[in-house]
């Protein structure tokens, strides 16, 4: 759907026939005008408003051999270089704006460190994509090397005993936030060190989740 404020309607955005019925998740407008739609059976999905012209991107983002439902597009974000990161099923994608073309990074061929089953994509002021798996792990890449995939991982169970990741977001100060079960955790990015803050003042079960940052240590 289009939204025109001056009304405060929606109106449909039509789409080619044989896309009809097919199950969106995610949308992305990118800096260039173009949207970019992520589907869970049809690939991504790209329109440019310029043109009027869609394209089915499928088989570039499913190297062979591939996994059964690779195609699942779940999350999609631009990086400050253009570049698109592309969570899947089995692990993420990488659309390089500059070389056009997409590096595939799936669990089944891909050696540590390594991300599958995504929560989500945020970017810090150095240009290092993070992103995180709930089940404790977060990782980076680079907005400027997006060939490479990921360069440093912190497996939080581990190390500190933390066992899932519900929510992440970088703050004004260049400082990585990251929301667990009944603890906020945050990385100096300069440093590369961990605090931790109990959120349970005394109940039993945690009802955060997710938290907004607001300025430097304002959450």
């Amino acid at each position: 759907f289009d939204f025109n404020p001056r009304t405060g309607s929606f109106k449909p955005r039509k789409i080619p026939k044989q896309f009809s019925g097919t199950q969106l998740r995610s949308i992305l407008w990118d800096r260039t005008g173009c949207m970019w739609i992520g589907t869970l059976s049809t690939g991504l999905l790209k329109w440019n408003p310029k043109t009027k012209e869609w394209t089915q991107i499928k088989k570039p983002t499913e190297p062979e051999p591939s996994r059964d439902n690779v195609g699942r597009i779940t999350t999609l974000f631009e990086d400050s270089q253009g570049n698109i990161w592309i969570n899947r099923a089995g692990g993420y994608s990488i659309f390089d704006v500059q070389k056009d073309t997409f590096y595939n990074f799936l669990d089944r061929n891909q050696p540590t460190p390594h991300l599958y089953a995504i929560e989500q994509i945020v970017e810090d002021q150095q240009g290092r994509v993070w992103l995180n798996r709930i089940s404790g792990v977060i990782a980076y890449g680079l907005a400027k090397a997006p060939k490479k995939g990921l360069q440093v991982q912190f497996d939080l169970m581990e190390e500190h005993q933390i066992g899932s990741i519900a929510f992440i977001d970088v703050d004004t100060d260049d400082q990585l936030w990251i929301l667990s079960a009944g603890q906020l955790g945050k990385l100096d990015l300069k440093k590369m060190q961990w605090t931790f803050h109990s959120l349970k003042y005394g109940i039993e079960e945690d009802p955060i989740y997710g938290f907004k940052v607001l300025g430097k240590d304002r959450i």
